[in-house]
């Protein structure tokens, strides 16, 4: 099974600025006792929707321990994020939706 893992980066918790970037960091792996072996996963997708229903994807690229993810400043209000990732050599699959991930204000 793959395991998420989050890092919101934000100035406040689970909060932003209207119109600034957020950028998180996510890893996704296998659970190996307390780390995460990442190895055979693909960088993941993700998504955001501000109205729960139209989602675009977010910029992903490869940090040193998993990926860095940015979603582009946006108006007040909820903002949700869907990532899913995949080890395609295995068949293993997760999607995580999380509805509300930060409120921008």
């Amino acid at each position: 099974m793959i395991d998420l893992h989050y890092d919101m980066a934000s100035s406040l918790p689970h909060t932003a600025p209207a119109g600034e970037d957020v950028t998180l960091g996510v890893a996704a792996g296998y659970q190996a006792g307390p780390t995460i072996d990442a190895a055979g996963v693909a960088a993941p997708r993700v998504e955001f929707a501000t109205d729960g229903e139209t989602w675009q994807d977010a910029v992903v690229t490869e940090a040193e321990q998993g990926w860095t993810v940015r979603v582009p400043g946006q108006e007040a209000g909820p903002v949700s994020l869907r990532v899913h990732a995949a080890d395609e050599a295995a068949g293993n699959s997760h999607t995580e939706t999380l509805i509300t991930a930060h409120e921008v204000r």
